[in-house]
């Protein structure tokens, strides 16, 4: 009876550990799912196919909304494309999604800066600062938010940071000496561009930007009639560089201001003997000379400029106001 009991006991466990319910095994690791818009966006707009890869990253963004890359691409693709707003749009909604991406920020404010929105695009360069304070793009773009909004003391600001933090760069010197010419501070720009001709010799951009500088302020010292102070502003001209056409023009202009009418001539000669392509040399011969009283060679002067240019406007007008007119005094 006892071996009876103890095997009913047996195959009542086993009856129960059958019915008892089996734990699961833990669920398995679920692999990531694969945006398979992503790649072709990517490639798309790496490429520079901007409007091929504008459906390809709305797939991608509408795949996963919360996926950065997706949409800080389909914000590229309309930049490439040309869809400003749009473009916009899209670089505000990524950097939702993170907002630490200095790209998306740069990129937004740039594309703020050419819509003409320089404080919202300061707004972004102001927080790449704070976020990468050795970051010279943003204090040199901070800068030039600035500039276009009249805010000229911190302009500066930013953009001497900017040149300390990238002594190499002669990008930055060039929109200083920009700068203080908008900021109505010409005399400074002119120095300034002095010191930064010596600090970088070599630069190109310097030297251009230097002699843009020097012939304008030349100009307005003309037009104003400070003769003695444009008659300066040559020489320096003419020291960057020699045998400028427009430092001979431009001297030419002061010696007719003077009264000096064949030293005028003489330099105008220069001027189109420096530049032979430019007929305005020869207007202003033929000018002088009629000044002097001597039609005869105005007219010869006049027709050098139409040989150079035909649809010169001046030079047909007042050649026409000649043919006919007294001959020359003698």
């Amino acid at each position: 009876m006892a071996y009876i009991r103890n095997s009913l006991s047996l195959i009542l466990i086993l009856a129960l550990f059958r019915c008892a319910p089996v734990p699961q095994a833990p669920d398995a690791v679920k692999p990531p799912v694969i945006n398979p818009h992503l790649d072709p966006c990517v490639m798309l707009v790496e490429a520079g196919d901007y409007t091929a890869a504008i459906p390809e990253c709305s797939a991608a963004a509408d795949f996963d909304p919360q996926d950065f890359t997706a949409r800080s691409y389909l914000a590229r693709a309309h930049a490439g494309a040309g869809n400003q707003t749009r473009a916009i749009t899209e670089f505000q909604s990524a950097i939702r999604l993170d907002p630490q991406s200095i790209k998306a920020r740069m990129d937004l404010g740039d594309l703020l800066l050419s819509a003409s929105r320089p404080a919202e695009a300061a707004e972004q360069y102001r927080k790449v600062a704070e976020m990468k304070p050795d970051f010279p793009d943003a204090a040199g773009k901070l800068a030039q938010c600035l500039m276009e909004m009249k805010n000229w003391s911190e302009a500066d600001h930013w953009l001497l940071k900017a040149i300390d933090l990238a002594p190499d760069r002669d990008d930055l010197p060039v929109l200083r000496i920009q700068y203080l010419v908008r900021a109505g501070r010409p005399q400074q720009a002119l120095d300034y561009a002095r010191s930064a001709r010596s600090r970088w010799p070599a630069s190109e951009r310097i030297r251009d930007a230097s002699i843009e500088l020097l012939y304008s302020q030349s100009v307005a010292a003309l037009q104003s009639k400070q003769l003695d102070s444009a008659w300066k502003l040559t020489d320096e001209l003419l020291i960057i560089e020699p045998g400028s056409a427009r430092a001979f023009m431009l001297r030419g202009r002061i010696h007719r201001e003077r009264g000096n009418l064949d030293e005028a001539i003489a330099m105008f000669r220069k001027a189109s003997a420096a530049n032979p392509t430019d007929s305005t040399a020869f207007v202003h011969i033929g000018n002088v000379y009629r000044m002097k009283g001597d039609n005869d060679q105005a007219i010869e002067a006049y027709r050098s400029a139409l040989r150079i240019d035909p649809d010169d406007v001046e030079a047909k007008a007042n050649l026409k106001q000649l043919i006919g007119a007294p001959r020359s005094r003698r």
